[in-house]
């Protein structure tokens, strides 16, 4: 809401909120924060990347469930007290 209020279009989509619910459904409230977390680390390096080599453009749609799906699948196989413990370890 905050994004969609700062750009003025939306940034996630129906299905990328209807994903994200159901990942917390499933890996806990805790979980789907940490994937969150993951997800938008993810997209943004790899989007980063396709921006400076001109691989993309700055107001080209960017898929966001695929990123979401592999961090909930990560979050949900290593845990996420042992995800914790690598990012405090860091």
């Amino acid at each position: 809401i905050i994004l969609k209020q700062l750009l003025g279009y939306e940034v996630l989509g129906h299905g990328d909120v209807k994903l994200a619910c159901m990942a917390a459904a499933w890996i806990g409230i805790k979980g789907s924060f940490i994937s969150l977390l993951i997800a938008f680390l993810i997209a943004g390096s790899i989007n980063f990347f396709q921006f400076c080599f001109n691989k993309k453009s700055l107001k080209e749609a960017v898929p966001f469930a695929p990123y979401l799906s592999v961090s909930t699948f990560l979050v949900w196989i290593l845990g996420t007290d042992f995800i914790i413990l690598l990012w405090n370890n860091l």
